[in-house]
């Protein structure tokens, strides 16, 4: 492994265990953030308010914050079926620089799992790519990061993984 990917994942682990370590938000903010994120997605009010309370965010005055530094937080959600089961995933990029490091967001990856919705990937990024390769039937991500080496996350077990690297990686 190459010291810039070693780099790499050091910023995205120190990041993910920022966002780890702050608190759910309590019932009425799960919801307001529920009703902010997913306003335009065709997702069950239950399941949005599921997600929105497994993140780091806070809605005041009708903004979306983080709930650690309390400062302005981005979002942006896409549902997308990534293991060809008919039923879709919930990708969410969401935060700011004191929740996600020096990524400004992170990548969060939701799969319905009997009643409820498990996270199956928290790792600094400010966006990816959907990529056509897949393990164990779920598709690959690539993190874009801002250089030309991007690590790839793929299914290993329950939950993405780091699986390989792709672009000009030293």
């Amino acid at each position: 492994m190459s010291v810039k990917t070693i780099r790499i994942l050091a910023c995205a682990l120190a990041a993910t265990a920022c966002a780890s370590a702050s608190a759910a938000p309590s019932g009425d903010q799960a919801v307001a953030v529920a009703r902010a994120l997913f306003a335009r997605e065709r997702l069950a009010a239950p399941d949005a308010i599921a997600i929105a309370s497994q993140l780091p965010l806070k809605l005041v005055s009708g903004a979306l914050r983080d709930d650690v530094c309390g400062e302005p937080a981005s979002s942006r959600v896409q549902l997308l079926d990534l293991n060809g089961d008919r039923a879709d995933e919930v990708i969410v990029v969401a935060g700011n620089a004191c929740i996600s490091g020096m990524s400004g967001a992170t990548l969060y990856v939701f799969a319905k799992q009997g009643n409820g919705w498990v996270q199956v990937l928290n790792v600094g990024a400010g966006g990816y790519e959907l990529l056509e390769t897949r393990h164990q039937g779920w598709r690959d991500i690539a993190l874009a990061l801002g250089g030309r080496c991007s690590p790839v996350w793929g299914m290993v077990g329950r939950e993405y993984d780091l699986v390989r690297e792709v672009g000009q990686c030293n």
